[in-house]
């Protein structure tokens, strides 16, 4: 399981992002790993398989931009709402895809 492996994979570098994995994250991922795996199987052969990640948290990034729209009084000054909203954007917009194709 890709997935298992990349959140227990343990790194040489010191600057690495080590993930603290759940029982219950691991059962997810298993449960996934197995539709995938029932879903790659039915596939007829040189079928291609996309399977691509949502983007990330977009609610906070909507409430931001209402607040920047309606200009409220905020105790925030209006420079670093935008430097947040432009950070939490990028982070949104993260997504991941992966393509196979079955031999």
């Amino acid at each position: 399981m890709i997935s298992l492996l990349t959140c227990d994979k343990s790194s040489t570098q010191k600057k690495s992002i080590k993930y603290s994995v759940t029982s219950e994250l691991k059962d997810i991922l298993t449960r996934l790993d197995a539709r995938i795996r029932r879903l790659h199987s039915s596939l007829p052969m040189n079928a291609m398989l996309v399977i691509c990640t949502g983007h990330g948290n977009t609610a906070i990034v909507h409430r931001l931009r209402k607040m920047l729209m309606e200009q409220t009084d905020t105790t925030l000054c209006r420079e670093k709402l935008v430097k947040v909203l432009e950070d939490l954007q990028a982070q949104a917009e993260v997504g991941l895809c992966f393509v196979g194709v079955k031999h």
